[in-house]
């Protein structure tokens, strides 16, 4: 038989996807989010770890001592600030170095050259960003509770915040992982801009500990929202209104979402 006696509702044609690829989207984020499920005693148990550990610090250096820290008992400020941390780390570390990895090890064909958008590619990274970083997130909190043994004050404020934090750090990790050439660059985004970032967004103290200065700047750092917002969700307190962290997490998701689009519309250093 030859090509030309192939009946007509046997022959080649492009597959449909309609306007989202949903099969597409669910394999990416899936693809990422099981790679770092893999090997969850790096990306899920040693931050818990740490974050006990940080804790357990704290306590001998305080001696017993009862000290309070933006209206709320220590331990109460602290902890959450932990897994705010952890939270967003993690959102950053999970898009950043498998960017990198595949970029270096040639696997980055796997998934421009399938058949995803721009769009589809960012969300589905953000997306995997997110859940790693809210499951992360969850375990230290596991992990925690002998330091805060007390339900969250308000879970759907709190589940809000660690999304919104996870996918922007990882919508960040994403862009420097695209930009970066080779281990040493991404690796001093972290060290040099993230790392810093976070610890002076609040983690540990409260920002009226800072000069007025230093505070002004502080505040319009994104990552202190999330620390904020997630301290609301956890004990009920926060410094800022919860709702104008929201628009202002939503509108930095939507900054970064457009600019990685952005650098996956061009091929930003991912073309042959």
């Amino acid at each position: 038989m030859t090509p030309r006696d192939v009946p007509a509702d046997d022959a080649p044609c492009a597959r449909r996807f309609g306007r989202v690829s949903w099969i597409g989207l669910w394999t990416l984020f899936l693809r990422d989010f099981l790679r770092g499920l893999e090997i969850w005693k790096i990306t899920i148990a040693a931050p818990a770890l740490q974050s006990l550990l940080f804790a357990f610090i704290f306590q001998l250096a305080l001696g017993g001592v009862s000290v309070t820290m933006g209206g709320l008992d220590f331990n109460a400020f602290l902890v959450p600030g932990l897994i705010a941390y952890v939270v967003l780390e993690r959102g950053f570390e999970s898009t950043a170095f498998m960017m990198v990895y595949d970029k270096l090890e040639g696997m980055i064909t796997d998934v421009v050259g399938a058949p995803l958008t721009p769009a589809e590619m960012t969300t589905g990274f953000a997306l995997m960003a997110a859940v790693s970083a809210v499951l992360t997130g969850i375990a230290t909190w596991a992990i925690l509770l002998p330091f805060l043994a007390a339900l969250p004050a308000d879970p759907v404020a709190l589940l809000f915040f660690a999304f919104a934090g996870g996918s922007m750090l990882g919508l960040v990790g994403l862009a420097g992982g695209l930009w970066a050439d080779k281990w040493d660059h991404i690796t001093g985004v972290q060290t040099f801009i993230v790392i810093p970032a976070l610890y002076m967004s609040g983690v540990f103290f409260s920002l009226d500990r800072l000069p007025e200065a230093f505070r002004a700047v502080a505040e319009l750092n994104p990552a202190w929202y999330v620390i904020d917002g997630m301290r609301y969700g956890l004990t009920g307190t926060a410094v800022a209104d919860p709702w104008t962290g929201c628009v202002v997490l939503l509108a930095v998701n939507a900054a970064l979402w457009l600019l990685c689009w952005r650098l996956f519309a061009t091929g930003y250093k991912i073309k042959a």
